[in-house]
């Protein structure tokens, strides 16, 4: 024990001395630790996959309708990954990586995510001028 605090310190020697030592006559098993006796089935498989919330549900929208319209496959997949809130803007990048969220790259004055790009930022706000002009129609969704 000594070696293996001089070694570790108090906090690791503690843990190591918790370890369950494997006797040699005993074979390895695997254990499913949600699970009181450490079987796993399918319907103990289903139960905790139905308890998780993995994704938000998606937009109520008839895809059918998007992925029917006469444009570039490409626009498509675009729209479907504005939709769903994929695209690879920083704030998104860095749930999946050690990256920060960064300023948007147009404005550098707020983070870089869908909202701010298609609606807050003062380039995107020009667009969405000159489409209200283009297209007569006014657009109440977006800060001014």
């Amino acid at each position: 024990m000594g070696l293996i605090k001089n070694l570790f310190g108090h906090l690791q020697m503690e843990n190591i001395c918790q370890l369950y030592i494997l006797k040699q006559w005993e074979e390895d098993k695997w254990i499913w630790s949600l699970n009181a006796k450490g079987k796993l089935n399918c319907k103990i498989a289903y139960n905790y996959l139905k308890g998780i919330q993995i994704e938000e549900k998606g937009p109520d929208l008839n895809w059918n309708s998007l992925w029917g319209l006469n444009v570039l496959p490409r626009i498509k997949i675009f729209a479907w990954e504005l939709l769903w809130g994929r695209l690879p803007t920083s704030s998104y990048v860095s749930k999946f990586s050690k990256i920060n969220p960064s300023s948007c790259y147009l404005c550098k004055k707020e983070e870089d995510n869908l909202s701010h790009i298609f609606f807050k930022c003062p380039f995107s706000g020009a667009f969405w001028d000159k489409a209200e002009l283009l297209l007569n129609y006014k657009f109440t969704y977006r800060d001014k």
